[in-house]
């Protein structure tokens, strides 16, 4: 697909992500949504930002203990940063396609000098961290679904598919990563595969042993980074789940409004299911749509739902985004981003 149709395909999305927002907040009514918004608690606000920002500087202490298990030091505000502009670029990044995490890799080796194949194994294992705890999350929605909120298991259907494929590939990826052999025999039939074609047979051939080093560092990286912060690293991916839920729970007050924290949980749920369906730019038009239908469920209004969501967005996507690519000007690295950005 050329750059030209893919950015013809980007804004078509766009537009009808804010078609899909646009109806339901016109549904709503502009008005009650006016008079929510007059009245809302800036406390409760301020404190959902200062919770949104904890987790963000969790998850960047989360990737530090990692590489600092590769006995590699680094600097937390530089890892900070990274994280924050890792984040930012996933935020305008269409879902389902590499965003932040080659940017992050990056940075990483050119303010440490760390090997790309080291990076990588610290970037991946804490996903791993972040993909159990949404299996996890998920599980827990799906049980409280059926047995607390005694709703048919049709509406568990969606999050029962993620759990299935996403517990596969967790563990696939997981097992894959700590062995070595299994590790090296995925990448020699890649290679196998690339050397066909003719233009790359050559450098294959050349560099084949560098990428058997590579594929071995890796692995032994992923181990090392699982295996000695395994417990403080359970503990800050608990904290930063236990955080999400407080943070909505937060903005659900500010609108003065009242909901059982398992509606929350299983709004969650839903929006991380949702935001693997492939979608515009932080998931658009259809993150929106979903943590909406849950709140109507638990008994909110559509205007007291939809504004809800939308704050809750506009600080997890509009603020960190604008924080991220803050920093990006701050370090003087555009022209890499918009390469990454252009690249995917």
């Amino acid at each position: 697909m050329s750059t030209i149709t893919k950015r013809k395909a980007g804004s078509f999305s766009i537009f009808l992500g804010f078609a899909m927002v646009f109806y339901i907040i016109r549904q709503a009514g502009f008005g009650n949504i006016h008079q929510i918004l007059t009245h809302l608690t800036p406390g409760y606000i301020l404190m959902a930002l200062v919770i949104d920002q904890l987790i963000i500087g969790l998850g960047a202490v989360r990737w530090m203990n990692f590489i600092n298990s590769a006995n590699v030091k680094v600097k937390f505000r530089d890892i900070y940063l990274i994280h924050l502009i890792g984040l930012a670029v996933n935020n305008v990044t269409p879902v389902a396609r590499l965003g932040g995490e080659p940017v992050k890799l990056y940075l990483l080796n050119k303010y440490t000098k760390i090997r790309k194949s080291i990076g990588s194994a610290t970037i991946i294992a804490s996903g791993f961290f972040d993909l159990g705890s949404f299996l996890l999350l998920n599980i827990i929605a799906i049980l409280l679904l059926y047995f607390n909120l005694q709703l048919p298991l049709d509406f568990a259907y969606p999050l029962l598919f993620f759990v299935v494929v996403f517990s596969t590939l967790f563990l696939s990826l997981v097992h894959i990563s700590i062995k070595e052999n299994e590790s090296l025999f995925i990448t020699h039939w890649l290679i196998s595969r690339l050397k066909k074609i003719k233009l790359l047979h050559e450098g294959l051939e050349k560099w084949r042993e560098r990428i058997d080093e590579g594929v071995k560092r890796y692995v032994t990286t992923v181990r090392m980074s699982l295996g000695s912060t395994l417990l403080l690293n359970l503990f800050i991916t608990v904290t930063v789940r236990v955080l999400e839920v407080l943070r909505v729970y937060m903005i659900v007050l500010a609108v003065n409004e009242y909901i059982d924290i398992m509606w929350i949980i299983v709004a969650l749920a839903f929006l991380i299911a949702a935001g693997l369906i492939p979608s515009p730019p932080g998931g658009f038009g259809v993150v929106e749509p979903t943590m909406t239908a849950v709140f109507l469920l638990g008994g909110l209004a559509l205007s007291s739902a939809i504004t809800i969501v939308l704050i809750d967005r506009l600080l997890t996507i509009g603020v960190t985004s604008l924080m991220g690519f803050g920093c990006v000007h701050f370090l003087g690295v555009q022209s890499e981003i918009t390469k990454y950005q252009v690249g995917q």
